[in-house]
């Protein structure tokens, strides 16, 4: 039986386990090494410059290593000349993977790069694990990434995500994927009520959204974090921290509309666990000034600066490294509030023998010494408080 290694570059996962899913259904076999696969897929996510760099590397380390060893492509793959000897699947064609196979097994290449259709969202699957589940709600993304300038943006149906949901509601957390969830086409809020109607122990874990759309629904979506089901967790991007730089952009929120869907949510989610992904542009002092205290006054749990394509290297390094120390500010401030906390998390990760990361309610990452196993729920005491996580003790 012919073997395969999906290699994932970024965390697209779901797209990882639906081609596992679609080639174990063709009668190929899944290995968990390089040296075991017959034919290797690299599963790329979406295509920014720590992407690519971590993907060429991959590359040429197993190039060097297993010179023969046939590849394909998919996902959002760089537009680079050197990569047209591999059959190549775009992001809307990942369900076409056992045909690659097929063909390059024939040493043919095949490329499908058209975005002409959607990869059913009930296709076969092959999960990584049993405790935590992947469901896209969209296909797509508005702005691009160093793959295409710009991709269609599609919403599943309602109906068969709650079918996919309801296939993994065993899990104790499910991703909602989405690169922005609040323009869900059939709306955000009434697919979250549905969804947390299906019975099960599980949560609800929102995926990116954008404070444009999301400032359209805020005052039907902020009500249900109080649902248990719910992660009191958001994830926003913003494109820059002063409304001078956002007009520049021609974004249509402001730093104002930002504050105002924080201070919704967190009324009925004062423990919300909040996190940001900002660009940092070229922009004068003065408002490099204005970003600063725009920074200060979100309280995130989180922050997560990106270089805009337009700031040179050493200036965005400094200015990185004034904004990484109020993040670090900050998150640690954030997570003070928790010190003392007792509570049920789910084990998701283990970083040594006695080491373990759980999340709980609120997605806040908890690190936990002891002998635990993954998808465990343990009660813990917060005991000690960091910038970036919390310790505590089995209780």
């Amino acid at each position: 039986m012919t073997t395969f290694q999906i290699l994932t570059v970024g965390k697209n996962f779901a797209d990882a386990e639906l081609m596992a899913g679609v080639l174990q259904q063709a009668k190929f076999s899944p290995v968990e090494s390089v040296e075991k696969a017959d034919i290797l897929i690299f599963n790329i996510s979406r295509l920014t410059e720590t992407v690519e760099k971590a993907f060429f590397a991959k590359v040429e380390e197993i190039t060097v290593a297993h010179p023969y060893k046939p590849i394909i492509l998919t996902g959002c793959v760089p537009r680079d000349k050197k990569l047209r000897k591999y059959s190549q699947l775009g992001p809307w064609k990942i369900h076409h993977i056992a045909e690659a196979m097929e063909e390059t097994l024939h040493e043919n290449v095949l490329r499908m790069l058209e975005t002409d259709e959607i990869p059913p969202l009930n296709a076969p699957r092959l999960r990584r694990c049993s405790f935590q589940a992947y469901v896209p709600i969209t296909r797509g993304c508005l702005e691009g990434c160093l793959s295409c300038k710009k991709s269609p943006f599609i919403s599943y149906s309602p109906e068969d995500i709650k079918q996919e949901v309801e296939k993994c509601a065993g899990a104790g957390e499910i991703q909602l994927l989405s690169y922005d969830a609040a323009r869900y086409e059939e709306g955000l809020p009434v697919l979250l009520k549905e969804l947390s109607s299906i019975p099960g122990s599980f949560r609800l874990r929102l995926g990116l959204m954008n404070p444009e759309t999301l400032l359209g629904i805020k005052d039907q979506l902020a009500p249900l974090f109080q649902q248990d089901k719910i992660y009191k967790y958001l994830h926003l991007a913003l494109a820059a921290g002063n409304n001078q730089q956002l007009k520049k952009l021609k974004q249509k929120y402001t730093s104002e509309n930002i504050l105002s869907i924080l201070s919704e949510v967190r009324k009925h989610a004062p423990e919300l666990h909040f996190m940001a992904d900002v660009f940092v542009p070229d922009e004068d002092e003065d408002a490099f000034w204005q970003t600063q205290t725009f920074i200060r006054s979100l309280n995130a749990d989180v922050l997560n600066f990106t270089k805009d394509s337009g700031i040179d290297e050493e200036l965005f390094a400094r200015r990185w490294k004034v904004l990484s120390d109020i993040a670090e500010s900050i998150g640690r401030m954030q997570n003070e509030r928790w010190l003392g906390w007792t509570g049920s998390i789910l084990i998701m990760e283990q970083i040594s023998d006695v080491l373990w990361r759980g999340r709980n309610y609120a997605y806040k990452p908890i690190l936990l010494e002891g002998k635990f196993e993954l998808g465990q729920k343990v009660t813990v005491k917060i005991t000690k408080v960091f910038s970036t996580e919390l310790r505590g003790e089995k209780s």
